[in-house]
Formats: structure tokens, C-alpha cells, sequence
């Protein structure tokens, strides 16, 4: 199209009106002197646009469209030396390509849409750039589809600026879908042009029937980015990105910059098997916990923060506390941003500790057995025999304990009260860095008296079905442990089997249990 104009974008210029068939109209700005030299161009309009629009009539009927209007305002033009100065080569209708059939990459497509056969306007290529004003969809579930890009550059074109024409915000995406879609993309640089929210490309591979595996590419001012489990990501950069769920996918090695939002860089997953070594630059949020990410032990393996002032880690939108496990050399977690009510506890590097009970005779597995295991000596992280003080009022105990470092339902173990009530393993509640309480069995005299110790207890509780009872947390140093395990509350009984071990800092314990039947 060529057109030699003089009016303005917004006085007059170049304009295109669409009349319906009752004679209703609109019209829309498109280019001017101020932003078109009057080179051949390919300008995009949005028909259910409401902005740039110059005049109207009536409520135009976008499914009875008449007449396609184009003209030019050359009023202030001067001398005219030629009536014959306007050219439209193509007017094209549609919002881009489906890709489907053997293997071919984003040239492949550009060769095809740019061929006089064809022309779709929707992709050209300049200097080995593959430029796209329009949705690309790979796959559409009918065809065998092999997509195989590799070392390509793909820009979203700025179509949000007067003198180019607008597109809707969302309108741009790169999309895989349908069974029998197998897309291969290595070194992909993927980039929306411009700088306003409607020129951002979403990049949508949540089909389940499509196996989308990338590689080592980088993708700048996307939307969302959304993967399915069947997808795989790898080594892969989101720049200027909104949110990138990765679902159940294989994600590793990713790097996330500059995200800008409320939300977070990326959505946990609800199982967090498939997604380790990630790295947070300059991000608002990191990561986003909701509702619906893993709530049975969400671990960070190797999540790398870089902790920028003002910038939070992670931001907990679930609704419930989460305490997340921090695994192999992850660092930089001094802050956390908790939105209502919802609480971030890190344990770095956990072990667990894992006990089997079973019976000597049979070997069989022993469910509803109770383990006590708690700290044996001061050589640890753990309280040992501490000393504190106790009052009470009925059966509530309030207990004074310099620095603790306990957490609301801990258990612990007291003892020297010369008040029995006092004394025995309890769960408690923290009500300060020096103080919890927790529920006696029994009232007693207030204070207590006596050598009155406070010891961290690891579990106090039954066996499963399978006859464990398990505990992960971080320890700086091995921990000597004691306790016993016993059964005399229902049958079958067993006498008690007493336990005396060391949990490694590095492997925790594992250790099986055996009791001797009693009955």
C-alpha cells in the first residue's frame, strides 16, 4: 500500500471505515504524516477496538459488513500534481496461522506465508529475523505435527503505536496443541516488541496431548507462559515475563529477570518432583505459593534468589502457613512476603529421621506402636535439659525459657517438677522467643518447684500402617538421640524397646525398631 498524505494521525490521514448493511458505520485512525512516510506498510486494526476511532454511525454489525472504505485527507496537501497517488496492494482478513505436517521450523512457515502463492501477511523475514503480526498455532489435533526450531529469532511486532495499527491485548500468542504436536525448540529467541502490555505474546504449551520440549531460549515480554506435565523446559530464560506456570513439567536450570507483578515470577506446582535449579533476578516476587501448589514437604532444590532490596522471595497466597525445605546449596532467603495472614517458615537442608517398628518374631510391621525419641545429651542443635520455670492455671502450664527456638506444636520433654502433673512429653503453643505453653493432664500447685528441665523431644507419636513414624528438619551438627518404643495400650502388646542413636546431619536415620511380643 502506498499512500502520500499530509494530515495527521489524530486530524485526518489515512483511514479505514467498515459500513454493515443498514448503513451503520465506524472509522478508524490508522497512520498520518507525523508517523508514516508513506512507505509500503502492512497496517493491523483491531475491528472491536474502541480507541483511534474518528468517526461512527449507528452500531455497526461486525457480521454484516458491506463495505470496506479506505482514504486519504490530502487537503493540506498544496498543488496536487497527480490524482492517481494512493495504492493498496492487499486487504487481509483472519488473526494468523495454524501450523501442522512434517518437520519445519519458524523459516520454513515465514518462506511459505511470504511466497507469491500465498502472502498471508502474518510472517516476513529481514536479516534472518522472522517478524509476526499475528497468532502462531503449532498443531491443531487433526494432523501429525513435527515443529523443529533451532538458533531462530521470532519478534511480536510493536502494533500499539500510531502509525502501525493496534492489536488487542492477548491477541498475541505462540501456541502448541493437539495430539500428535511434537515440538523440538532449541536456542529460541522470542521477543515481543515495544513496551506496552498489549504488544506481550503469551506462550501456551498446557495441552497435555502435545509433547513440547525447550532448550536453552530465551523469551522477552511474554504474558504468561503456561507448560503442561508433558512438557519439558530446560536452561531456559524469562525476561520482562509475567507469570510462568510450569505445572508438573520437567523445569530446570531457569532464570527469571525483572518480573514486574503482585503475583510471582513463577507459579509453584502442586508436586515439586520435576523442577529444581532455578535462579531470581531482580524479580517483585520470586515464586508464588498458592493454594494449589505441593502442600506435602514443597521443597526449593537449588532455587537462587538474589535477595534485592524490596524484592521478595517468595509470596505465600494460600491462606495457611507453609513451611518450605530449602536442598543442595540454595541461598539467599532472608526475606518472604506474606499476604494475608499466610506465614513462610525455611528449613535449609533437612534430614529425615525414620523409624520402622516391627515384630521380633515375625518381622512384620507393628502399627500403633508409640516412638518417644528425644535430644540425649547437649552436643546438638537441640534443647537438652534446659532450665526453666513453670506456673499454671488449671490444667494450662506457662512456661519460662530463654530463647528457645521452638515452633507451635513442637513437642518437649519436662521433667524435675516435683509436681507430677508437670512432668512428660506435651505438644505446645508458642507464646513469645521466651515462652509457650502447653495442656497438662492434671491441675497441680502453681509454681512448680523442683530442678525443672525442658528437653526437645523429635516425635512422640504412632506408627502408620506401615509401622514408621517420621521427622525432617535441618541440623547444623549429628544429634544424639534416645527414646523407646512401646505398645500397651491394645492388643497386641509388646514389651519396650529402648533406642539409643546418632541422626547424621548430612543422611538422617533410617533405623528399624524390634519388640518383643508381651501378652
Amino acid at each position: 500500500m502506498e499512500v502520500k498524505t499530509t494530515g495527521t494521525t489524530n486530524t485526518s490521514g489515512y483511514h479505514i471505515r467498515l459500513t454493515d448493511g443498514s448503513g451503520n458505520y465506524k472509522e478508524w485512525h490508522i497512520a498520518g504524516s507525523d508517523t508514516w512516510g508513506g512507505e509500503w506498510k502492512c497496517f493491523v486494526l483491531d475491528v472491536n477496538s474502541t480507541t483511534d476511532v474518528y468517526a461512527s454511525s449507528g452500531t455497526l454489525s461486525l457480521s454484516d459488513i458491506d463495505v470496506i472504505t479506505w482514504y486519504v485527507d490530502i487537503s493540506n496537501s498544496g498543488n496536487i500534481r497527480i490524482i492517481d497517488n494512493q495504492w493498496n496492494d492487499v486487504v487481509r482478513y483472519g488473526t494468523g496461522l495454524t501450523l501442522t505436517g512434517t518437520t519445519f521450523d519458524l523459516a520454513d512457515a515465514a518462506a511459505i506465508d511470504e511466497s507469491s502463492t500465498y502472502r498471508y501477511g502474518i510472517l516476513e523475514t529481514k536479516d534472518g529475523v522472522i517478524f509476526c503480526q499475528g497468532k502462531l498455532l503449532i498443531g491443531n489435533g487433526a494432523t501429525t505435527t513435527t515443529f523443529q526450531s533451532a538458533d531462530e529469532t521470532l519478534i511480536f511486532k510493536d502494533r500499539n503505536a500510531d502509525g502501525e495499527g493496534q492489536v488487542a491485548s492477548g491477541f498475541y500468542t505462540l501456541t502448541f496443541s493437539g495430539s500428535g504436536c511434537t515440538a523440538t525448540v532449541n536456542r529460541l529467541v522470542c521477543k515481543g516488541a515495544g513496551s506496552t502490555a498489549t504488544t506481550r505474546f503469551s506462550v501456551d504449551a498446557s495441552d497435555t496431548n502435545s509433547n513440547v520440549t525447550i532448550d536453552g531460549s530465551t523469551f522477552i515480554r511474554a504474558s504468561t507462559c503456561d507448560f503442561a506435565s508433558t512438557s519439558e523446559v530446560t536452561s531456559t530464560s524469562f525476561i520482562d515475563c509475567q507469570q510462568v506456570d510450569p505445572s508438573t513439567s520437567t523445569f530446570e536450570l531457569c532464570t527469571f529477570r525483572n518480573y514486574v507483578g503482585t503475583t510471582g515470577a513463577l507459579l509453584y506446582p502442586s508436586d515439586d518432583s520435576n523442577i529444581s535449579d532455578l535462579f531470581f533476578y531482580n524479580c517483585d516476587n520470586g515464586v508464588e505459593y498458592d493454594a494449589s501448589s505441593d502442600s506435602t514437604t514443597p521443597t526449593f532444590d537449588n532455587f537462587v534468589f538474589d535477595d534485592e532490596a524490596g524484592n521478595y522471595d517468595v509470596n505465600n497466597t494460600s491462606g495457611s502457613a507453609a513451611t518450605i525445605y530449602l536442598v543442595n546449596n540454595a541461598s539467599g532467603y532472608a526475606n518472604s512476603y506474606n499476604t494475608g495472614g499466610s506465614t513462610v517458615t525455611f528449613v535449609t537442608n533437612p534430614v529425615t529421621t525414620l523409624i520402622t517398628v516391627k515384630d521380633a518374631t515375625t518381622f512384620g510391621v507393628i502399627s500403633g506402636a508409640r516412638v518417644l525419641l528425644y535430644a540425649a545429651d547437649a552436643t546438638g542443635d537441640l534443647n537438652y535439659q534446659e532450665s526453666i520455670s513453670i506456673t499454671s492455671s488449671g490444667t494450662t502450664a506457662t512456661v519460662s525459657h530463654t530463647a528457645h527456638g521452638l515452633a507451635t506444636d513442637d513437642w518437649v520433654l519436662i521433667e524435675g517438677a516435683d509436681q507430677e502433673a508437670y512432668n512428660g512429653a506435651y505438644q505446645i503453643t508458642v507464646t513469645g522467643v521466651n515462652g509457650y505453653t502447653y495442656t497438662m493432664t492434671d491441675t497441680a500447685t502453681s509454681p512448680a518447684t523442683g530442678t525443672i528441665t525442658s528437653t526437645t523431644v523429635i516425635f512422640n507419636e504412632t506408627t502408620n500402617v506401615s509401622g514408621q513414624v517420621s521427622d525432617t528438619r535441618s541440623l547444623s551438627t549429628d544429634q544424639n538421640v534416645i527414646g523407646k518404643a512401646r505398645k500397651s495400650s491394645a492388643t497386641p502388646f509388646y514389651r519396650s524397646s529402648p533406642i539409643t542413636e546418632t541422626i547424621s546431619s548430612s543422611t538422617g536415620l533410617s533405623l528399624t525398631v524390634l519388640m518383643i511380643p508381651d501378652e
